[in-house]
């Protein structure tokens, strides 16, 4: 019997601080690792969610490898370019450090200079663009797993059929439960509360106040998946949900079978919704 993975929820760091086709790599086939995205743009008018990821080989090559996915603000100018800027910044930073031996420091401290650099970006005629974007960092370092987050996208561990969600929503409803601790409120108050999904940290507000990180890395296991997903996904499906599709896609197609999957339930007002699959062989 596989041991179940220990909590390793957020880390919360108080302080001043066009739909896009899957593209599937392979490592060896019994060494490595399989990664699978995919991102379909749902009931929107346009595409705000940006995955940026290594491939398969690199980590054959390497024994690491980063992925990224970050879903842009709705609503708000400028949503598809805080993704991208962010989702390209953070995979081309760690690329570029010159020694990688402190992955969460890493993690931290990018995030914390993507946020403050994406806060000044500018319109074409150089007023404040006003966006914003969540992040998922997931660096993957000879079978270890090392993550962050920023917003509400999410990060899921498959393990033998049970998935568990490692990261927590940095939304209203995170205040919400310290106040029913507090006896400040009640529990029914903070479920009926409409501002409860509206988002406390993204990258671009210029000075996160919450960050995501895992406290240590959790040892991946042969036949673990690590996914990656925005609120379009984990809203229109559930974990059990996600588990079945995931237990009868093929490992190259896994991404598409999740995001295929929540989109063809028609849902009226469905979001941009992307997926990335980390299938770790041994």
């Amino acid at each position: 019997m596989t041991d179940i993975p220990e909590n390793n929820n957020d880390e919360l760091l108080d302080g001043d601080f066009e739909e896009f086709e899957e593209v599937t790599v392979a490592g060896d086939d019994d060494d490595g690792v399989i990664i699978s995205f995919d991102s379909q743009q749902g009931s929107r008018k346009s595409q705000q969610d940006y995955v940026s990821c290594d491939d398969g080989y690199e980590y054959t090559k390497n024994g690491r490898c980063i992925v990224v996915l970050c879903d842009g603000m709705g609503g708000m100018q400028g949503g598809e370019v805080y993704s991208r800027f962010s989702a390209e910044g953070m995979r081309r930073a760690y690329h570029d450090q010159p020694v990688a031996d402190n992955h969460l420091e890493f993690l931290k401290r990018t995030i914390l200079a993507i946020d403050m650099a994406a806060s000044k970006l500018e319109t074409s005629d150089g007023r404040p663009m006003r966006g914003g974007t969540t992040m998922l960092a997931c660096i993957i370092d000879s079978g270890y797993l090392y993550w962050a987050s920023v917003g509400d996208s999410r990060i899921y561990l498959i393990r033998d059929g049970v998935g568990y969600q490692l990261t927590e929503d940095q939304n209203y409803s995170l205040l919400l439960r310290k106040r029913v601790e507090l006896g400040e409120i009640t529990p029914e108050q903070a479920e009926n509360d409409p501002q409860k999904d509206a988002l406390i940290s993204y990258l671009g507000m210029g000075g996160i106040k919450y960050m995501g990180l895992s406290r240590t890395p959790e040892k991946l296991l042969p036949g673990d998946r690590v996914l990656l997903c925005s609120d379009g996904l984990y809203r229109a499906m559930s974990i059990n949900e996600i588990c079945e599709v995931l237990e009868t896609s093929d490992l190259a197609h896994a991404a598409e079978g999740l995001t295929s999957t929540a989109v063809n339930k028609g849902f009226p007002r469905q979001d941009n919704t992307s997926a990335v699959v980390v299938s770790f062989l041994g």
